[in-house]
């Protein structure tokens, strides 16, 4: 017992020591007493003690007792000034104040102390970085470690962005509303990795970074597209991405403008097979007003026969709207957490302009990799009725000298319009 005691009165008493010399160290440090060398950052000057920077780092030690040691200012260009004094603070202290610092932060921070060989404060930023990413920070993350050639950064950053964000439905929203705009080096170093199947997130990102880069650099987006280097899982969905819509199945306007038209149900019918026959649907609207079409409403998915299957999935579906003048619109839609079973809102980016008494011709088209789905089909009424328009659907238009919509049934079950004039 009395040795027990003995031994923790040590160890306090140890501890106490060190931290009375981090304390005397960061005081002699702040208050600038017996400096013999100083380093110069833009307009700052830094003024510290070589002994002390040199029994922490080689760099340093050779810096200022080597054959070519130096005996004036030092002009540090690669860093900033916080980066640079909070690792001196490091050396003088064993510790470095992390509250509220951002990940830019850190990653100079890192930079600074691989430059300087200070393995314990790299080892520090590595976890902090590790614990600090996000979905709003990791293309700034990935971008800096690229730039500024960190491999550790980018070892931990390109592991969170292939294991968490790529096939997270949050991340698609992410890049949408994020204001960071990666390089072009970043961006081909993500492409490179190992992308061997079709990936919306990593088309969406394409897709914003053409849109940033052309208004940046006034260049064509299919310009910009030739530079990278696009994975053939991709290269169909990148060549399509300007019709690419990416969304939530929610309706998006408000009931006051906006007329939500849903079908009168009649009966159920054989459900749409996706196979090897064909991956498309085709169906006609025909209006008595010029309106606007914000959305189209379809059937989603029957659930799948498999045991614990999952509650939801992601639609990937091209709708296009033509008359026999030519296509009107043709847009390709993302929609994430689908329910089996249920419905799905094709929300197009802007309103679709229809006039009265044109035969339009309505196609869903899905990609192959959708083959052995099937979507519920049901015989609804042909024409639906309000005091502002009456909607037609099946049956009017003419393709190729066939009837579309014969009574075998449809999966529009309604639309989201506006009423013009």
């Amino acid at each position: 017992m009395i040795r027990s005691y003995r031994n923790d009165t040590q160890s306090n008493m140890a501890s106490k020591k060190a931290s009375d010399l981090r304390l005397r160290l960061r005081n002699l440090f702040l208050e600038q007493k017996h400096t013999d060398c100083s380093f110069r950052i833009d307009n700052t000057i830094i003024h510290t003690h070589k002994i002390i920077l040199a029994t922490a780092s080689s760099v340093f030690e050779a810096m200022f007792y080597g054959p070519l040691a130096e005996c004036k200012c030092i002009v540090i260009s690669d860093i900033n000034v916080d980066a640079f004094q909070k690792m001196i603070m490091f050396i003088y202290t064993d510790e470095v104040d992390m509250t509220d610092i951002s990940v830019d932060e850190l990653v100079e921070l890192y930079y600074c102390a691989e430059k300087y060989l200070i393995d314990e404060l790299l080892l520090k930023c590595c976890h902090l970085i590790e614990c600090t990413l996000n979905y709003q920070n990791i293309l700034r993350a990935l971008d800096l470690a690229v730039c500024m050639d960190l491999e550790e950064i980018l070892k931990i950053s390109l592991n969170f962005f292939m294991n968490c964000c790529l096939n997270c439905t949050t991340f698609s929203k992410v890049i949408q509303k994020n204001d960071v705009h990666i390089s072009k080096e970043c961006l081909n170093y993500i492409l490179g990795c190992d992308i061997k199947e079709q990936n919306i997130n990593l088309v969406c990102l394409i897709k914003e970074w053409c849109k940033t880069e052309s208004e940046l650099l006034g260049l064509d987006a299919s310009e910009l597209v030739k530079d990278l280097n696009i994975p053939s899982a991709i290269e169909i969905d990148v060549q399509n991405m300007d019709t690419l819509v990416i969304s939530q199945n929610t309706f998006r306007n408000s009931r006051n403008s906006w007329i939500l038209c849903h079908r009168t149900y009649l009966k159920a019918v054989r459900p749409l097979y996706i196979g090897d026959s064909g991956t498309e649907f085709i169906t006609s609207l025909t209006v008595d007003r010029v309106v606007a079409v914000k959305s189209l409403i379809i059937n989603s998915r029957l659930s799948p026969f498999i045991r614990n299957s999952p509650y939801a999935y992601t639609e990937n579906v091209r709708a296009t709207i033509r008359s026999a003048d030519g296509v009107i619109t043709s847009q390709k839609f993302v929609i994430f957490n689908v329910e089996y079973n249920s419905s799905v809102c094709l929300a197009f980016e802007s309103a679709i302009l229809l006039s009265p008494f044109v035969d339009y011709v309505v196609e869903f088209k899905w990609d192959s990799y959708t083959y052995d789905n099937e979507y519920p089909k049901s015989i609804m009424n042909l024409v639906e009725k309000t005091d502002l328009c009456t909607l037609t659907f099946d049956g009017k238009s003419v393709e190729n000298g066939s009837i579309i919509g014969n009574g075998t049934g449809s999966i529009l079950n309604g639309i989201e319009y506006a009423v013009l004039s």
